[in-house]
């Protein structure tokens, strides 16, 4: 039979160990979630080279619908889903975005969604495209080519 100290130290080593496990597994289930995709970086980059620190950009992703976007291009601005309202895109472009990133990150069939929406085509008719790449189409008033 085990004293109370021994008891007292299996039950401490225990509980660690036991902490230590659920840990390690809540790592492994949520890293995932912080590793960026590299389409969406290669996006991200393009914009900060063509966009001023205080510009405004306006974001619509095909795929994830997260605006990891703000975060990577170190712009702020407004997050639209592909099946927001041209009404939204407005809204968003008189208030001061001159830019709009479509990221092309989601399925094929998404991507292709994306590219025929209605934001796409209001966004092609009002600005110029300045970006593009498999990833990615950036449009702004004034492209520099």
């Amino acid at each position: 039979s085990l004293s109370p100290r021994a008891r007292s130290v299996l039950g401490v080593a225990f509980v660690c160990a036991s902490m230590l496990a659920m840990g390690l597994q809540s790592f492994a289930e949520i890293v995932g979630f912080y590793v960026p995709n590299e389409k969406l970086l290669r996006a991200a980059r393009a914009v900060r080279a063509m966009t001023q620190p205080g510009d405004r950009i306006v974001s619509v992703e095909a795929g994830a619908h997260q605006p990891e976007m703000f975060y990577f291009s170190h712009r702020r601005g407004w997050h639209l889903f592909p099946n927001s309202s041209v009404e939204q895109l407005r809204v968003a472009l008189r208030n001061g975005a001159r830019t709009v990133v479509f990221l092309l990150d989601g399925s094929p069939e998404q991507n292709e969604s994306l590219l025929r929406s209605p934001l796409m085509a209001y966004t092609r008719r009002r600005l110029g495209l300045a970006a593009h790449a498999k990833s990615h189409l950036i449009f702004h008033p004034n492209p520099k080519r």
